[in-house]
């Protein structure tokens, strides 16, 4: 971790390093795949805007460590207080303090659950978002990121939606792609993800797949 905080360029080239910190974090089986790191850590890089995370974890910590060299600031939803405790210990033992990581229980809106509104995240409109929460089960599954929070993008705003294989994210896709102008690309060979990039809100836009 320490090696990819002195440098996070060129640790994002660097599969086998992003594969050991996946191994050193101990929960591959949840956590997100080299290459969705790789591209996590590459649009962070370049964003101007703040960030958001769904689904805290080691990504919160690779981000962190992007934004606090690039000076943007990483809202990290987590509805799971044990997780959120041990994410918290990690990035204090790191010296990471760009990351406001929030416990958000999972709350009821409408025909979906998602993370309950957070005070002062009304104002941030986010330039990048990392979604690999929350867990499949939830009603609705991911498809609550792009109804409740869209008034928080900036046109642009890149998503990087994991689990791609899954068919509730597949959904998920497929309804944002009926309800906001963006691209949707699938990406990865390892394990795919989806990149969704968000375009100018024009009345009666449609979402073009690539």
């Amino acid at each position: 971790m320490r090696l990819f905080l002195r440098d996070p360029k060129a640790a994002a080239d660097d599969i086998e390093l992003l594969s050991a910190l996946v191994f050193g974090w101990g929960n591959e089986g949840w956590s997100g795949a080299p290459e969705y790191l790789r591209s996590s850590i590459q649009h962070a890089l370049v964003t101007e805007a703040p960030m958001l995370e769904c689904g805290s974890g080691l990504t919160t910590l690779l981000l962190g460590g992007v934004a606090q060299r690039t000076g943007r600031q990483l809202w990290s939803l987590e509805h799971i207080p044990e997780w959120m405790e041990r994410v918290s210990v990690q990035l204090a033992t790191f010296g990471i303090d760009s990351v406001r990581i929030c416990l958000a229980p999972l709350v009821s809106l409408g025909d979906y659950d998602w993370y309950a509104r957070l005070v002062g995240i009304e104002s941030e409109r986010f330039g990048l978002v990392v979604c690999d929460g929350p867990p499949a089960n939830t009603r609705g599954g991911r498809y609550g990121l792009v109804p409740a929070m869209k008034r928080n993008f900036k046109d642009g705003c890149v998503i990087l939606l994991d689990d791609a294989e899954r068919e509730a994210e597949q959904a998920a896709v497929q309804r944002w792609r009926e309800e906001v102008p963006c691209s949707v690309t699938l990406v990865g060979v390892q394990k795919q993800y989806f990149r969704v990039v968000l375009e100018d809100r024009l009345p009666g836009d449609r979402c073009e797949a690539i």
